[in-house]
């Protein structure tokens, strides 16, 4: 059941991210999507880990992997996030055409 519910959290995400960034026209690179499936991959390998190591009765060792996936989830996140930013900014901002015109 845990994996029916990530499935369709994760479906919906992913739908409402297609739907923003096509709202807003903002495209959104190749590194970033790569970037976000990293992101997306090491938090549910994460979350694996954590539901078997406590399945198994190894609380400590779950409880210390869990660092170590954040981590990992945390990094490619980050950047893909700076990268929709920059490309958001990019998109906002004014062009030089509508600033020589003002």
């Amino acid at each position: 059941m845990l994996w029916l519910t990530l499935g369709v959290i994760l479906g919906f995400a992913w739908h409402w991210l297609l739907v923003w960034s096509g709202k807003r026209s903002l495209r959104i690179s190749w590194l970033t999507w790569l970037l976000i499936i990293l992101a997306v991959v090491a938090a549910l390998s994460g979350a694996q880990n954590f539901v078997g190591l406590m399945e198994e009765y190894e609380e400590h060792a779950a409880w210390r992997m869990i660092p170590v996936y954040g981590i990992q989830t945390l990094i490619p996140a980050a950047l893909a996030l700076l990268l929709l930013r920059r490309g958001l900014k990019k998109d906002t901002s004014p062009s030089a055409a509508t600033r020589a015109v003002a």
